[in-house]
């Protein structure tokens, strides 16, 4: 069997038909360590965005999304708490709570807004936001 120091016990197993050198073997694909969003992010330094974390209360942060344009008033920037508006189906500022951006899938890096990614956001009445991929970010301080 094979097994990496990268991988946790039982992880990376292959079959005998998987090893190097046979047919199968040639279709596989690396699966980076992280597999997670924040993962693929640290891997890729060409990913621009923005962490909440770094900005203080009441930061406004301008996103342009591939369909819309939408304004985020930061109220707490550890939990994502917000005032956003825009996009058309916001019309007046509603609180939310930023939760981060993704590909569209499950997997979601939280905290961050990231360009090419989308835009995720719960709203106070049980909402989920979840934008079209951000083309530009503008943070006013």
């Amino acid at each position: 069997m094979f097994e990496s120091d990268d991988m946790a016990e039982g992880e990376g197993q292959v079959d005998q038909d998987l090893r190097p050198g046979s047919d199968t073997a040639k279709r596989m694909h690396a699966i980076p360590k992280c597999g997670s969003l924040e993962g693929v992010t640290q891997i890729s330094g060409s990913l621009l965005g923005v962490d909440l974390a770094t900005l203080v209360p009441f930061d406004v942060i301008a996103v342009r999304t591939v369909n819309s344009d939408y304004r985020i008033f930061l109220l707490d920037p550890e939990t994502g708490r917000a005032l956003l508006e825009g996009g058309g189906r916001i019309p007046e500022p509603v609180e939310v709570r930023v939760v981060g951006s993704s590909f569209g899938g499950s997997i979601l890096r939280t905290g961050w807004i990231g360009v090419g990614l989308r835009m995720e956001a719960w709203g106070t009445a049980g909402t989920y936001i979840r934008t079209s991929p951000v083309q530009s970010l503008c943070v006013a301080h």
